[in-house]
Parts: structure tokens; C-alpha cells; sequence
């Protein structure tokens, strides 16, 4: 595969990729860069993987898709763990609904990220942590738990 068919099968994944890297770390700037260091390691790690992988049809195209797209998102996740001390931001001043989710712990944006918005199985989700189902099921529990426990807390502090 060249890079002109590795350019057209990334590019309708950009804006999830893209968002997925928003809700790891809300700037703009460090988004981006999370995302193209996530891309460029992907590409790198992948490389032999990528030149040998012929696209005939439909179906090598999704396969191929879906493929990059796990990779890339772990590469991410890497990524952001690496960095975590890079990515403190000021704090919103006003509790609003973005306010909530990025008080979460990091674990617990990408999980519920990867759960409700880009909408994947639990199956998706350990390919993406490389963990194995019953840790997947305990984060997206307790993700959803500590999201449950600051928006109750957010209630009971507005009476």
C-alpha cells in the first residue's frame, strides 16, 4: 500500500481520532499534537504491516480501517499516559457538562469516550487497552461510576 491509499482510508477517521484526542486533553493545540504523534508512531510501528497489505476489495478496505484505527487510538493512549503531567489545563471557572467530564481521571474520559461516543464494544475496547475483558469491564464500571458520583455531587452542591 502506498501512502495516497493510506491517506484516503485515514482521512474519514480524522474528526473521531481528533475527538478522541479533545476529550483526552481539552486544547486545541496538544490535541492536535497527540493526534499526529499518535498517527506518526502508528505509521512507524506499522510500516512493514502497511507496505504489505494489499487493499483489493470492500472488504480488505474495512478490515484495514478498522485495523488503524485501534492501533492509532492505542497509540494515543500510550501517548497521553506518557504525557500526563504535559497536559494540566485551567480549569473551567463555571460547572457546565464539559466541566464534569474532564473532572474525570483520564482512564475514565477515554473509556466512556470510547463507550458512548465512538460507540465500542466491550471487544473494541481491549483491543484498544490491550487488557483483558474483566478490566475492561471494571474501568467502563468505574468510569461510569466516578462520572455518576461528580454529577451527584454537582446536584447536591447547587442546593
Amino acid at each position: 500500500m502506498n501512502n495516497e491509499t493510506l491517506e484516503q482510508l485515514i482521512s474519514p477517521l480524522v474528526n473521531k481520532i481528533y475527538s478522541f484526542c479533545y476529550a483526552i486533553v481539552p486544547d486545541d493545540l496538544l490535541a492536535q499534537q497527540l493526534f499526529v504523534d499518535g498517527y506518526t508512531k502508528f505509521v512507524l510501528k506499522d510500516k512493514k504491516e502497511i507496505l504489505i497489505t494489499d487493499i483489493t476489495d470492500k472488504e480488505d478496505r474495512v478490515s484495514f480501517k478498522d485495523y488503524a484505527f485501534k492501533r492509532i487510538l492505542s497509540e494515543i493512549i500510550l501517548l497521553s499516559k506518557a504525557r500526563t503531567k504535559t497536559f494540566m489545563y485551567k480549569k473551567r471557572t463555571n460547572m457546565d457538562e464539559f466541566n464534569v467530564f474532564y473532572s474525570l481521571t483520564m482512564d475514565s474520559r477515554i473509556v466512556i469516550h470510547l463507550d458512548t461516543v465512538l460507540d465500542f464494544t466491550k471487544e473494541n475496547i481491549m483491543e484498544v487497552f490491550g487488557l483483558p475483558k474483566n478490566e475492561v469491564v471494571n474501568l467502563i464500571f468505574f468510569a461510569k461510576n466516578e462520572l455518576l458520583n461528580i454529577k451527584q455531587g454537582q446536584y447536591s452542591a447547587s442546593f
